[in-house]
């Protein structure tokens, strides 16, 4: 069992944001761990005894606050008491002033970091020796699929206890304990898993593309260049990314995109003709092998049109496209339709690359 241990008066009292915790449980997260339990005190040695002895059954315990040379920091004093029979070592700060420590014995350890975020954040590898020995976990990143439909999907095959869910933009987390199920997540959900571990989307698309030699081009509306951002994030980018377009007025899709008026006319600057064009178009007129673009409206006064977007990914080999609708604020919803276009690239190469179709 893990536990994350917070002190500091001003976490209880509203005047600090707990980032600590998050950070902690972060960095859990990119080691395929998750704490059990988490714990806030203030800068006191009774509530601080009591805080102890709640998480007395935790193997590994992660300590944030309480250590320096003012009077309410007691953290360093109390655990000398508590854990008197471990191995206790210094963690260097070369940051600020205030050590960390390491109590070590008996098969429990404690892991103390200053409070300030910038300092101990630098000093979160001393973790590592003491996570190896602690229960593993795998994640597994799914879209198309609910917390409940993956929930019903994962019963059959383990316990509930062995497996949790969460949501994000646009995916499902899966986060299985103790064993590594690979073959079954890839049998149960395809073409559906979009990653393994850290591993993004846009990193998929990123090894999908290097592999099969694609330069991939975007043109985008509504989300504005995110989609392109988002591909360039990672290092190696140049190697598949040849550009992008952001064509928003009607006039930019006729000029750069060589859409007709005629045709923005009949069927408006969002719809599946307009956007299918624009992938077409640039496919054509440009060397490329995949072209992906969106349209849509991310903030509208007719709520039939609200959130109403289009995307079609272009390539040589056939077309794939996408119309879909949220009703949520103009943010999110361009953020959504950008992930789900960098889904759409990832399912067309696999379709039209990967499995050879």
């Amino acid at each position: 069992m893990i536990g994350i241990l917070t002190i500091g008066t001003e976490l209880l009292i509203g005047r600090t944001l707990n980032t600590n915790a998050a950070n902690l449980a972060r960095y859990l997260d990119r080691h395929g761990l998750a704490a059990d339990l988490q714990l806030s005190c203030i800068d006191d040695e009774a509530a601080l005894i009591k805080a102890l002895d709640f998480l007395s059954d935790c193997r590994l315990l992660l300590v944030t606050g309480g250590l320096g040379e003012t009077h309410d920091d007691i953290s360093q004093r109390v655990f000398d008491q508590y854990f008197e029979h471990t191995t206790k070592t210094i963690i260097p700060n070369h940051i600020g002033t205030a050590s960390g420590y390491t109590y070590d014995g008996a098969g429990k350890h404690a892991i103390l970091f200053p409070g300030p975020p910038i300092e101990n954040q630098a000093m979160f590898d001393a973790m590592l020796p003491f996570l190896d020995q602690a229960r593993p976990s795998k994640q597994y990143h799914v879209t198309g699929y609910g917390e409940y439909a993956l929930e019903q999907a994962l019963l059959p095959h383990m316990p509930q206890d062995q497996f949790a869910t969460y949501t994000d933009q646009g995916f499902t987390t899966i986060r299985i304990l103790s064993q590594d199920y690979d073959d079954l997540m890839h049998e149960l959900f395809g073409e559906s898993l979009i990653g393994v571990g850290e591993e993004t989307i846009e990193q998929t698309i990123t090894a999908l593309a290097t592999k099969h030699q694609l330069r991939i081009a975007t043109v985008e509306s509504i989300t504005s260049g995110e989609v392109a951002q988002r591909l360039t994030h990672d290092p190696g980018a140049s190697k598949f990314f040849y550009g992008g377009l952001v064509v928003y007025q009607e006039a930019a899709k006729t000029d750069l995109a060589a859409i007709a008026p005629s045709v923005l006319a009949e069927h408006s600057a969002v719809s599946p003709v307009t956007t299918r064009l624009l992938a077409e178009n640039f496919l054509r007129d440009h060397p490329v092998d995949l072209v992906l673009a969106v349209t849509g409206y991310a903030d509208h006064p007719d709520e039939a049109l609200h959130g109403q977007s289009y995307l079609c990914v272009a390539t040589k080999r056939g077309v794939m496209e996408q119309a879909i609708k949220y009703t949520w604020m103009r943010s999110r919803i361009r953020s959504r339709v950008a992930f789900a276009g960098l889904d759409l690239i990832r399912r067309t190469i696999l379709n039209y690359f990967e499995n050879g179709l």
